[in-house]
């Protein structure tokens, strides 16, 4: 009977840290990729970024495997000096282009994956754009590398440097507590032997 009540706190014990480190992420802010343009007339991508970002499970209805709408695309509203990030005018409008993906990873759009060198519109500024950045299937923990630039349509500003992203899928916090609990059940059978 004291093994079964450790094997209880154990698998609880698990099950909420677990719980806590994936949780924790999704009540966090939003994760954005800044754009705005240097001093020079350039555009900017300002990304804090940890890589690789972790997609979730799709929740999106007709969007298999793993997909979420961030980091999203935020013009910038503020101007910082510091790091030669300036606003963009309102009479600018911007579009952002794949330049390169791994096999596996896709920018999901209505008319399907996003085709490299297609723009998507993000609009003119300010923006706040949600792409739905889309593993269909495949393992977890994979590493899925793309590459963006952002251009403006109208010219004012020069495109962005090309900027690099990368991308892996998480399986759902309960699956993985699941999977943590698994040696503990298999050890608690072979002791009721």
């Amino acid at each position: 009977m004291m093994h079964l009540t450790h094997s209880r706190a154990a698998v609880a014990l698990v099950a909420a840290a677990l719980l806590a480190t994936f949780a924790a992420p999704a009540a966090a802010h939003e994760v954005e990729l800044l754009v705005g343009r240097s001093a020079g007339n350039q555009i900017k991508i300002d990304a804090d970024l940890v890589h690789p970002f972790h997609l979730p499970p799709s929740i999106f209805p007709g969007i298999p495997g793993y997909a979420f709408g961030e980091p999203a695309f935020h013009s910038t509203v503020l101007d910082d000096v510091a790091n030669d990030l300036f606003q963009l005018s309102p009479t600018a409008d911007f579009q952002f282009i794949l330049l390169s993906k791994d096999p596996g990873i896709e920018v999901y759009t209505a008319a399907g994956p996003l085709p490299l060198n297609t723009p998507l519109l993000l609009g003119p500024s300010p923006f706040d754009s949600h792409p739905v950045w889309h593993i269909p299937a495949g393992p977890t923990g994979v590493t899925y590398n793309l590459t963006l630039k952002i251009q403006d349509t109208t010219g004012a500003y020069t495109d962005s440097a090309p900027f690099a992203m990368q991308f892996t899928s998480v399986p759902e916090p309960h699956t993985l507590a699941l999977l943590a609990l698994a040696p503990l059940v298999l050890r608690r059978r072979r002791d009721r032997r």
